[in-house]
């Protein structure tokens, strides 16, 4: 079901347990309205959540393929985007066991020149 996923203790023949996965991370800073940075800027992505690990991952907004992924600890991570463009990322939270939960909604960040 949305939000559970089953985790297997133990060796061959274990029954798995049906778990509840982490809650996607909130209040995205920058969010949907998006920061524009001067290119060779760093910016520093910042989110709401009660997990101690946090897996992010970076993409253009022109395409799906992921740019930039990074595991962290804490919530909030300082990235440079070597390009001119938009970009969007999310976050989702990894818990105790290693399950990574849904992503959260998109934020956005726009490179432009100096």
């Amino acid at each position: 079901a949305p939000g559970q996923g089953l985790l297997v203790r133990g060796g061959k023949g274990a029954t798995p347990e049906v778990v509840a996965l982490p809650a996607a991370p909130r209040d995205l800073r920058p969010g949907r309205d998006p920061l524009y940075v001067a290119h060779g800027q760093a910016v520093t992505l910042t989110w709401k959540g009660a997990f101690a690990r946090y897996h992010v991952e970076i993409s253009s907004v022109a395409g799906d393929e992921v740019l930039l992924a990074r595991d962290v600890a804490g919530s909030s991570v300082p990235v440079s985007l070597s390009a001119l463009g938009t970009y969007r990322w999310r976050v989702s939270a990894v818990d105790e066991e290693g399950l990574e939960g849904a992503p959260s909604e998109a934020g956005f960040v726009c490179v432009v020149e100096k």
